[in-house]
């Protein structure tokens, strides 16, 4: 056990247990560093001196057990081996006083706490927590007290010079060989287990290598797999952000398609509108002549239009079915024996001409009103045709025509309208020839090509300050001036459908919205900057791969444009984009 586990040392003792520790020699701390279990770990080596002195200084001090070993060294170099292990507890008591005047009460109270009998330590322990602990005596009265307790021992070994000069009998002699001889034996045995302890060490220390070279290969191993799964980790993010990426602009793509092919159709719806506007343009001419260019001009619809070719075809059938009804009709009504099969015919043609009649809307007997608006609809300018509108209602609602007829005056208005509005001719015009940014704009918004408007938001807004930024105030994009560009776009190319715009914003969450048919509002989304550069590059990409189609860029960002026209976009500043507004 402890010294004393109820006890703190003072710091008398402490310093008297130091002194102690202080004349163990290197042997014994060797020895004491190969069986004390509390030297076994920490890495105490029989050679540190210093080291293991101050560990037994630390085990003895504390509160912890110490061993059998250490307790035998400390009761050899104390007052222990000299004194207090030769008196018994009582002998102890009745001289306490007296023994701490001579000797010290440190060292009687450290030779006692030592001591390997249990009642003594309790002693020693019991009197260290009285006050005090000793009586003061003199040290002459103390002397005397002694001698007088142990006289008859010193009477009987002798005193003075008769005691050195006492002769050494046979039995003496045989006591101290008996003696020297057990002390033979029992350094074989302690030798012997030594070498045990030898072997045993060093079978342990090649233990604790190979567990070392072992360890070392796991944490190489660790190493290895932590490095192996950053990269798996690492991998997975790009794989991950690449799947998001392509999922998201998957239905960019679709739009891009779908865009690029609905301009390509409103090119080609009105490409014979173009046609019919400039034959109309052209100066009427009289007899043969425009016989021959209404003949080309029909012939070219024809060529140019299926439908009109086809129902042309139909037309002319019809005329010459009629025409051959007309005589059947009259080789009946003439005929003295008229043939059976003249009035099947006659029935035949009849149900053919009705038949054809159907399907092209001809022989269907309209108002005379009808007929009269279809033709004032025809020729009407944009303008009045808002007016028309109103009166087909009112028309309708007093019963000069039906339903039926009401419908189709209205279909007729809305398809004028929508040609009226995609042939406007508000815009200068150009040369087919002619292929710069702002022609080819000039031609998508004519109906003359299609083409993609992609236009940088915020760059046009900064670019058209003048137009969407008081004159006094920060500048500074609010959702009003975004709202006013779109309203922009939306004015300029909604009711042309061969131009197909899309405004591509910053702004943190992703989202879009569609204000026309053919305008489109995308906030980038996203984190960083130049997000909608990268959006607008992507769409560029996307029209690019779709179709062959002109795709036109607005915005005053040089490093965007350089990167679009790489691309094979056309470009144009803000400014020459705010002309056209």
């Amino acid at each position: 056990m402890a010294l004393h586990p109820d006890n703190k040392l003072t710091p008398e003792i402490e310093a008297e247990l130091r002194r102690v520790m202080d004349a163990l020699t290197e042997d014994e701390l060797s020895l004491l560093a190969h069986n004390d279990p509390a030297f076994q770990a920490g890495g105490f080596r029989a050679g540190n001196t210093a080291a293991l002195r101050a560990r037994a200084f630390q085990v003895a001090s504390g509160a912890q057990s110490i061993s059998s070993t250490l307790r035998r060294l400390l009761m050899t170099h104390s007052l222990n081996r000299t004194l207090v292990g030769l008196l018994s507890a009582a002998v102890l008591t009745d001289l306490r006083n007296e023994l701490a005047v001579l000797f010290g009460s440190p060292r009687l109270l450290l030779a006692m706490l030592v001591d390997d009998r249990d009642d003594v330590r309790e002693l020693a322990a019991r009197w260290m927590r009285q006050e005090p602990v000793f009586l003061a005596m003199d040290p002459v009265a103390a002397t005397a007290r002694l001698h007088e307790s142990f006289a008859r021992l010193l009477e009987a070994a002798g005193s003075g010079e008769a005691a050195k000069g006492a002769p050494v009998t046979r039995e003496t002699w045989k006591d101290a060989r008996e003696h020297l001889e057990q002390q033979l034996r029992d350094a074989r045995v302690e030798a012997r287990r030594l070498k045990g302890v030898d072997d045993r060490l060093a079978r342990t220390r090649d233990q604790l290598a190979a567990r070392e070279r072992e360890w070392t290969e796991a944490q190489t191993r660790l190493n290895e797999a932590e490095a192996q799964a950053r990269a798996a980790v690492r991998e997975r993010d790009a794989a991950k952000i690449e799947l998001e990426r392509e999922l998201r602009h998957r239905e960019e793509r679709l739009l891009a398609a779908v865009e690029s092919r609905l301009a390509l159709e409103a090119g080609a719806w009105l490409t014979p509108v173009r046609a019919v506007a400039v034959e109309a343009a052209s100066p009427a001419t009289t007899g043969d002549a425009l016989q021959a260019r209404a003949a080309g001009a029909l012939a070219r619809q024809a060529a140019t239009d299926r439908h009109s070719g086809n129902r042309r075809m139909l037309a002319a059938r019809h005329e010459a079915l009629t025409k051959q009804l007309t005589d059947v009709r009259d080789a009946l009504a003439n005929a003295l024996q008229p043939l059976p099969e003249l009035a099947t015919m006659a029935g035949e043609l009849s149900a053919e001409l009705e038949r054809l009649g159907r399907l092209i809307n001809r022989g269907a007997e309209r108002p005379a009103v009808e007929a009269q608006l279809a033709a004032r609809m025809a020729m009407a300018a944009p303008d009045e045709l808002q007016n028309m509108r109103g009166l087909v209602k009112q028309l309708a609602t007093l019963g000069v025509f039906d339903a039926e007829a009401a419908v189709r005056l209205n279909g007729m208005l809305e398809n004028r309208l929508r040609v009226a509005r995609a042939t406007s001719l508000s815009l200068p015009d150009v040369d087919d020839e002619d292929q710069t940014p702002t022609a080819v704009l000039r031609r998508a918004l004519r109906g003359r090509c299609a083409a993609i408007l992609l236009i940088d938001g915020h760059n046009v807004l900064f670019g058209l300050q003048g137009r969407y930024f008081p004159p006094q105030g920060a500048v500074v994009p609010t959702g009003s001036t975004r709202v006013r560009v779109v309203e922009d776009v939306v004015r300029l190319t909604a009711d042309r459908p061969t131009c197909r715009a899309w405004i591509v914003f910053d702004g943190p969450t992703r989202s879009e919205s569609t204000p026309s048919a053919n305008v489109r509002v995308t906030y980038s989304g996203g984190e960083g900057e130049h997000r909608a550069d990268a959006a607008l590059l992507d769409n560029i990409r996307f029209f690019r791969a779709a179709d062959e189609i002109p795709i036109l860029l607005v915005t005053n960002d040089n490093a965007l444009m350089a990167a679009a026209r790489r691309l094979g976009a056309l470009t144009l500043s803000a400014l020459e984009f705010g002309a056209f507004l």
